[in-house]
This record gives C-alpha cells, structure tokens and sequence, in this order.
C-alpha cells in the first residue's frame, strides 16, 4: 500500500463512516477509490503550493495581531512590531472590514511594506476573478453559431461583456438623427 491521507486509508480498510455515498453503493473495491482520492489530494496539494509558500505573507495580512514576530519576513518585521504594539489599530481591526482597515488605518507613510504587501494581497484575488470572467464570457461570445467572429469583434464583445458599466440609451436614441423625409 503506497502512502496515503487518513481519508484514503480509511476508505482502504472499507471504513466508510465519512463517505455516506460509497456506503450506500456497499463498495467492494475500496483501494480503488482510496487511489483516486490519494491521486486527487496530492493533485491539489501541487497545485497549491505557491499559496503554502506565501502562507505567512497571507496570515499577516488577515490577521496582522495574531502572526508571530519570527515567522514574518525580516523586511517586515519592524513594521508587524508597530502594528502588532499599536492598541489604537487593534481595535480598529476589531472593528472594521479588513480592506476598510488597510485603507483607512493603516498609515501609507509610517506602514508602507506592510499596506503594499495588502494591495498585493488584495489584487491576487481580484485579477483572478476579472480573467475567470473573462474567459467564461469569451466562452459564452464565441459560441458554436459565433464562432466565426474576427479578433477585434471577439475582443469588442468581451469589452462590452466584462464592462460594468451600462450604457445611456435614451441619451443615445435623443443624440441620433431621424430620417426624414424628402
């Protein structure tokens, strides 16, 4: 038996107790599925790994009063002792949204690798969500009946699709000049 997770050798030693599905389908094979779930997990653990490296960069910015000083990046830590020392800026933690927090509280001047360490942190997630948007808009555009369309429309359709902003029509519709007659 190669190494597996406790999910995986539970399943193995058909001990199904956390896996109400396979109980029902009174599995035979358990290795089977203990190997998928072995294979899953170590899939997700690789695909992860940059966010295990960053996990302190993380912890200081969710929770600032709570990292241990040593674990901090040395170009950090001076600052972290600051913050972490400053009993004004722990209640506004405790009080504020975590954004709201770093950008209201948490000085540009005296905090500065801490607050760009934030705005780091902060537009991971949001660019992320913009190019997952992105690409199941583009999905949606060029679909099977469309999918003939140039690049500069492709792109057209996408500015328009991810814009958030909404158009004026009846501002355009009073700008455009009626026919008239001869």
């Amino acid at each position: 038996m190669q190494c597996l997770k406790p999910s995986s050798v539970q399943i193995y030693n058909k001990n199904l107790v956390h896996f109400p599905t396979l109980q029902s389908l009174q599995v035979q094979n358990s290795q089977k599925y203990a190997k998928v779930i072995t294979e899953l997990r170590d899939d997700l653990d690789h695909r992860f790994t940059d966010f295990k490296k960053s996990a302190i960069h993380f912890n200081l910015f969710s929770c600032p009063f709570s990292v241990k000083i040593e674990e901090v990046p040395e170009n950090l830590q001076m600052e972290c002792i600051d913050l972490q020392c400053s009993s004004d800026l722990r209640e506004k933690f405790k009080d504020f949204p975590l954004l709201e927090f770093y950008k209201k509280y948490v000085s540009k001047e005296k905090y500065q690798r801490i607050r760009r360490l934030a705005v780091f942190v902060t537009s991971l997630f949001g660019s992320t969500y913009l190019c997952e948007q992105v690409f199941s808009r583009m999905n949606h555009v060029k679909s099977l009946v469309r999918s003939l369309l140039s690049d500069s429309h492709m792109e057209n359709s996408l500015h328009i699709a991810t814009s958030s902003t909404s158009p004026n029509i009846a501002k355009h519709v009073r700008e455009k000049q009626c026919q008239t007659s001869h």
